[in-house]
Formats: structure tokens, C-alpha cells, sequence
């Protein structure tokens, strides 16, 4: 078996040599695992706090859903607001209650948030906006609290692939920061 901190091309030339195969436990199967969440809770991310900046000028295009006065101050900064208290109780959750708890919380949270923006949306021009604007604060609340999960998961699986991992976070927010100012010139 591959000593923690050894690279993947020496776990590869371990099994080629007959060693036997990883077990659920080793360190081969925990890397493959342990960034699947963040790299997934980065696309997720990327994809809920851009989403509603696309679909609200199509809404705000009919004429049935012009929006009410408070939509341009609320409704885009509702996820925002719910990211930053994701990150400080969720963060918190996960020392209570333990990593794994606490990132089944925020992806509840996400999943319910980006759920009831899709399937509670009828109603008044009123009404949609209020329940959108409510199920992005608590998509915002799911979307926060994933950085501070993940990113412990990552640092905890292995300090190599966590910095490979945090690399490649901060390359796609690059280009996502990239592409959101070319799409508003």
C-alpha cells in the first residue's frame, strides 16, 4: 500500500506490481472520493448564484411578471446573503455536528432551495417574486455552507490534493469571473 503523501503514479505502480487492491479504507479509494464532493459543490456553486441572473430578464420580459419595486435590491442578493450565513453556521454545524452531518444540511438546504424556486413559483407577480427571493436565501444558506465543508474535507483527505484542488477552485473562478464580465459588456 501507498504511504499517505505518496503520489497516485506510485499507487498505480503498486497494483501493477501485484500488490493487493485498495480497500474502502486506503488512501487510493479515499482521494478518488474525497474531491468528488467539492469539485461537485464548485459546479453547483458556480450554477445557483449565475442561474437567476440569466432567468430574470426573461421573466421581467412578460408582461404578466412585471416585477414589483423591491425585486432589483432583493431578489439577486438573496443568495448572497444566505451564502455568508451558510458559511458561518454551516461552518459551525460541522464542529458540532460533525462534517458529514452538516454537508448533508447544506445540501438539503440546496436542494430545497433550488426545488421550491422551480415548483413554488405561481401565483401574483407578488407572489413569485417573494417565494423565489425566499428559496435563493435558502439556496444561498446551502451554497455557503459548502465552502467551509469542503474545504475541510478536502484539506483532511490529503494535503497534496487538497492544494491541487484549491488550485483548480481558483482557476474556474477565474474564468467564471472571466465569462460574467464579458457577458455583461
Amino acid at each position: 500500500m501507498a504511504v499517505d503523501g505518496a503520489s497516485s503514479d506510485d499507487d498505480a505502480q503498486l497494483l501493477l506490481a501485484g500488490a493487493p487492491s485498495p480497500t474502502p479504507s486506503s488512501p487510493i479509494r479515499r482521494r478518488g472520493r474525497s474531491n468528488f464532493i467539492p469539485a461537485l459543490s464548485n459546479f453547483a456553486i458556480q450554477y445557483n448564484l449565475t442561474s437567476a441572473s440569466i432567468a430574470l430578464p426573461f421573466m421581467q420580459a412578460h408582461p404578466a411578471f412585471a416585477p414589483p419595486g423591491w425585486v432589483a435590491y432583493v431578489l439577486l442578493g438573496a443568495a448572497f446573503i444566505g451564502a455568508v450565513l451558510g458559511m458561518v453556521v454551516m461552518g459551525y454545524l460541522g464542529d458540532l455536528l460533525g462534517r458529514r452531518r452538516a454537508m448533508v444540511l447544506t445540501l438539503a438546504f440546496q436542494a430545497g432551495g433550488a426545488l421550491g424556486g422551480a415548483l413554488l413559483t405561481w401565483g401574483s407577480a407578488e407572489r413569485i417574486y417573494t417565494v423565489f427571493a425566499a428559496c435563493r436565501l435558502v439556496l444561498g444558506i446551502g451554497v455557503g455552507g459548502m465552502y467551509p465543508l469542503s474545504a475541510s474535507h478536502s484539506a483532511d483527505a490529503d494535503i497534496n490534493m487538497g492544494c491541487k484542488l484549491s488550485l483548480e477552485k481558483a482557476r474556474l473562478g477565474l474564468w467564471v469571473d472571466f465569462g460574467n464580465t464579458i457577458r455583461d459588456l
